[in-house]
């Protein structure tokens, strides 16, 4: 597992490399993938189009998708320095968060913290809001996102993805109840 909680691989869980797909996951648990990651303009800049998300994302109550960008562009410089240029567009409905336009206002809002650039917002067909813009890899959006990195880090390690580790009110029931033999429970 990664320092920062959120692990990125290539396929098959090897070593992420440019222009292959993005797996994300936490604590072991798959969150989803980003595919396609377009390269252009011979490496330096990366394009991410789709985050495809896994049930236990799509169960998820809070909006983690800024945080998984956050991590990728994160990953990116890190791990390959020739990226200069990280550009995205996104338009994946997110379950409680409001009507397409309020989505699209969170994710204007989440990109302009890091410095992304070019932000650009579209209706669809499909009644979704396409959200499109970049990031420059330089010092002050690098600061910028290492500051939201840290925000964002800090509120899922004090209640991470797929955290609730609380046993149903049933279950815990349950535990009272004595079995025939010498008197064991469930839980002790």
């Amino acid at each position: 597992m990664s320092d920062q909680g959120i692990r990125i691989t290539g396929p098959e869980g090897a070593p992420y490399e440019l222009g292959q797909p993005m797996l994300m996951s936490a604590r072991r648990l798959p969150l989803g993938r980003v595919d396609p990651v377009r390269l252009r303009n011979r490496g330096t800049e990366v394009h991410l189009e789709r985050f495809v998300p896994t049930p236990l994302m799509q169960a998820e109550p809070r909006n983690v998708g800024a945080w998984l960008f956050y991590e990728a562009c994160a990953h990116l410089v890190r791990f390959h320095p020739q990226v200069q240029l990280i550009s995205f567009e996104s338009s994946r409905p997110m379950s409680g968060m409001g009507d397409p336009a309020l989505q699209a206002a969170a994710r204007v809002a989440a990109l302009e913290r890091i410095g992304a650039i070019d932000i650009q917002v579209r209706p669809l067909q499909s009644g979704e809001i396409l959200v499109s813009g970049a990031w420059a890899y330089n010092e002050r959006n690098l600061r910028d996102l290492d500051a939201v990195l840290e925000e964002q880090r800090a509120i899922y390690r004090d209640a991470p993805i797929g955290g609730n580790t609380q046993r149903p009110h049933w279950f815990q029931r349950l535990r009272r109840i004595p079995f025939l033999d010498a008197g064991a429970t469930l839980e002790k």
